[in-house]
């Protein structure tokens, strides 16, 4: 039999040389096989092991959860505000949270909108808008205002117009404040008191008009800034000069008016006109 180069010679015969060969590659084979198996089975457990690291990877070293969110509650001070008194089903706020002490804006969380879908004050985060508290625990202040505004926000200032007063609640403004929180009591309890006037009149018949003359009646004030700023961050509202008239919001029977206004501490005299509708006498 022609002898394998690879073997070196020895003294034995040249078919145990063979054997000899074949059983050592044999063995190396094995013992690779072993080693590639075993190198497997570590690369499998190393992958478990990794998989059940994302099942929880909002946890810290300890075993604590560090992602807790930020739980939300709100009352109106005096539980009035200009446009009625009280919450109502769906009313949503916008929520920033900020660093302890200044205006930075913390873990990018600013203008969240959470809604009270019951109107009882009990906020919930729309999907994917959910605040959560630092993880190491460092202090949060939280600013939240009403309504919340998607697009009438931009770098922390709320665009405010009052020259349609057809629907009061969308541009009645309120706001609230809570400092110095962590994630060790995640609750939040806003108190939010509104910085706009409510104007209400009450239409009776008088002298030369009848109840049925005061249906569709309109009723107008004059001289009244329509369009401001709020700076949500400085909780500061900057009113422009310019000024119009106003159609106040009246009832169809036109026994009620109301209107939502900027504060006005000047001494001018504002006139509200009442236009009757002669038409039906």
């Amino acid at each position: 039999m022609k002898k394998k180069s690879f073997i070196k010679r020895s003294t034995l015969p040249e078919a145990s040389l063979c054997a000899e060969a074949r059983s050592t590659v044999f063995r190396t084979a094995t013992f690779r096989s072993a080693t590639v198996f075993r190198s497997a089975a570590f690369c499998a457990a190393v992958f478990l092991l990794a998989g059940c690291g994302n099942d929880n990877e909002s946890a810290t070293a300890d075993g604590n959860d560090s992602r807790i969110p930020l739980e939300v509650t709100g009352g109106i001070s005096a539980q009035t505000r200009a446009a009625d008194a009280a919450w109502a089903a769906s009313d949503a706020i916008g929520i920033y949270m900020l660093k302890s002490g200044t205006t930075d804006i913390a873990e990018s969380a600013a203008n969240r909108r959470y809604t009270t879908a019951q109107g009882d004050g009990r906020f919930s985060a729309d999907a994917g808008a959910s605040i959560y508290y630092p993880i190491d625990g460092s202090k949060v202040d939280f600013l939240a205002y009403y309504p919340h505004s998607a697009s009438g926000v931009a770098d922390g200032k709320y665009a405010l117009d009052l020259s349609d007063q057809r629907h009061l609640p969308a541009i009645d403004l309120m706001s609230a404040s809570v400092s110095g929180k962590d994630k060790s009591a995640p609750g939040v309890a806003f108190n939010f008191h509104h910085l706009l006037t409510k104007l209400e009149l009450v239409n009776t018949p008088g002298t030369g008009i009848t109840a049925s003359e005061l249906e569709g009646m309109t009723v107008e004030i004059t001289l009244q800034r329509t369009a401001a700023s709020y700076d949500i961050l400085f909780e500061a509202l900057d009113v422009a000069d310019a000024t119009a008239t106003l159609t106040l919001n009246t009832s169809a029977d036109g026994k009620k008016s109301a209107a939502i206004l900027f504060p006005n501490t000047e001494t001018a005299v504002n006139p509200i006109v009442p236009a009757v509708n002669w038409c039906s006498r």
